[in-house]
């Protein structure tokens, strides 16, 4: 009888720890700090929220980091409640990457731009030089909002990052001779 309970006592852990195991999936999103409740986490994955919990302190310590992009193994919880309740509680069972996000100080110079007007199929006016560089103007004046229009003034400009088409956007006049 002890061998017979012992066999069914195997058979339902072996099976209990496959059904666990098959409630696990990855998530890959960016951390949220709220200041509901005195403060809440959460993870955004595509305007879903996840609620990540664990008992560990080293490993959610990896991922409360405001604007950190992360992937982690989870479980699901059935019935987990949390103060916050902003989003679904999984149980954090692994922290496979977490990759903080660092603030960056902007480029911003005085440049002379002499170019040409264009519209871009999104909808953004920008001048294009000679050289083909590329400035969005976010608010233009009436008179270079139309294709081909001449542009010539010292303006301020932020640059862009590098991955995209423009190399910065016009956000003032610049003053010369300072």
């Amino acid at each position: 009888m002890k061998t017979f309970l012992a066999f069914v006592l195997t058979l339902f852990l072996a099976f209990g720890a496959q059904v666990a195991a098959a409630q696990q999936f990855l998530l890959s999103g960016k951390m949220i700090h709220t200041n509901l409740e005195g403060g809440c986490w959460y993870l955004d994955v595509d305007s879903k929220h996840y609620e990540l919990l664990s008992s560990d302190t080293e490993m959610m310590a990896r991922v409360h980091v405001p604007n950190a992009h992360v992937t982690v193994l989870v479980a699901a919880t059935k019935g987990a409640m949390s103060p916050c309740m902003v989003g679904e509680v999984v149980k954090l069972i692994q922290v496979q990457d977490a990759e903080q996000q660092h603030p960056v100080d902007l480029m911003v110079m005085d440049i002379d731009i002499t170019g040409r007007m264009h519209k871009s199929a999104d909808g953004k006016w920008y001048v294009q030089t000679k050289k083909g560089a590329k400035f969005i103007l976010t608010t233009p004046l009436s008179k270079y909002k139309h294709e081909g229009a001449h542009y010539h003034r010292f303006s301020r400009v932020v640059h862009g990052p590098e991955r995209t088409v423009y190399t910065g956007t016009i956000v003032s006049d610049a003053r010369k001779g300072k």
